[in-house]
């Protein structure tokens, strides 16, 4: 789709374009997540928002999981406290991974488009 955000040349490296919010991300075959490692441009619950809801729309079924930093911390919790989304820990010996585990305001997967990861 010319709308989607995230592109990719060759289906495991994706970068996402959201206009001042950037975001990349590594797919690994066979697995329903999608990691993104690096996020700029976010300082704000809305914006984090924006970049988990197009992502869930571009890949339906995909679990999306953010690296954990003091600020992504910050706006997951505010996000949660709002009934956005809920989120789950995942520790790593040198970080946090944040597993997105339920998203309210992304369309149903029957009404999303059906575009995948390869």
């Amino acid at each position: 789709m010319d709308d989607d955000r995230w592109k990719s040349q060759r289906g495991d490296e994706w970068w996402f374009d959201g206009g001042s919010i950037s975001a990349s991300a590594q797919f690994v075959p066979g697995s329903s997540a999608l990691p993104i490692d690096s996020v700029s441009g976010i300082s704000t619950a809305d914006q984090l928002e924006f970049l988990l809801s197009q992502t869930i729309r571009q890949f339906p079924g995909i679990e999306p999981r953010l690296l954990v930093t003091a600020t992504v911390k910050n706006l997951l919790t505010e996000l949660t406290s709002r009934g956005v989304l809920t989120w789950v820990p995942l520790p790593h010996p040198s970080s946090l991974e944040a597993r997105i585990s339920q998203f309210a305001t992304f369309e149903p997967a029957s009404c999303a488009p059906t575009n995948s990861l390869p």
